[in-house]
């Protein structure tokens, strides 16, 4: 912020108009000024004082920071931990799944074997047992058809 606009023709004008003469109204005029400026500087300095912070602060931070950040590092380390445990256990629970539905297909599947084996002899039975009522009864037939003429 600098110093606001000042009509220095008319401040001059003022004070000879108070009894100084020209190079005394020029002189208290440039005083006035530097001391404005002065002071000027100096509410710049203390505005910024206030955002500077002390070396023991920044330290204080520093530490604070670095206590966060190791906290936030050890939580993320457990949760991982965790998670990789959790995946062990999914894993094994999988892999005991999947060895317990190969055994039970296993089953089924020979339970089907036995099944199909059984309909199987159970078909030549009838299949061979329809063959020789079959040839029974063409033998048969033909037999009564040979006598009848």
């Amino acid at each position: 912020m600098g110093m606001p606009a000042l009509d220095t023709h008319q401040c001059i004008k003022e004070i000879k108009n108070a009894g100084f003469n020209d190079k005394q109204a020029e002189a208290f005029l440039h005083v006035v000024q530097s001391a404005w400026m002065v002071s000027e500087d100096r509410r710049q300095i203390e505005m910024n004082e206030r955002d500077l912070v002390s070396v023991p602060d920044l330290k204080r931070t520093e530490l604070e920071l670095t206590l966060a950040i190791e906290k936030v590092r050890s939580d993320l380390t457990l949760e991982i931990e965790q998670v990789r445990f959790s995946l062990e256990q999914v894993r094994s629970d999988l892999s005991r799944d999947i060895a317990q539905v190969r055994s039970d297909l296993t089953l089924e599947i020979e339970k089907v074997r036995v099944d199909l084996e059984k309909v199987k002899s159970h078909l030549v039975f009838w299949v061979v047992g329809l063959f020789f009522a079959q040839t029974t009864f063409i033998f048969g037939f033909f037999g009564k058809a040979m006598h009848l003429f």
